[in-house]
């Protein structure tokens, strides 16, 4: 079974099930659920990186 990177991306970090994307998002919620990991997870390296410097 292949899959898309879009898919495997919002699968793999839990922010839904792939029946859920087959069922209840669409191509539009899915690319928002993408980009709102991608935000989560540089905001978390800035506030890794300023406490690094603090100490």
């Amino acid at each position: 079974m292949n899959v898309s990177s879009v898919v495997f991306q919002i699968v793999t970090a839990g922010y839904a099930t792939y029946h859920e994307l087959a069922t209840v998002y669409g191509l539009e919620a899915a690319m928002n659920l993408i980009e709102i990991g991608q935000v989560s997870d540089y905001n978390k390296r800035l506030r890794e990186e300023m406490e690094n410097r603090q100490h």
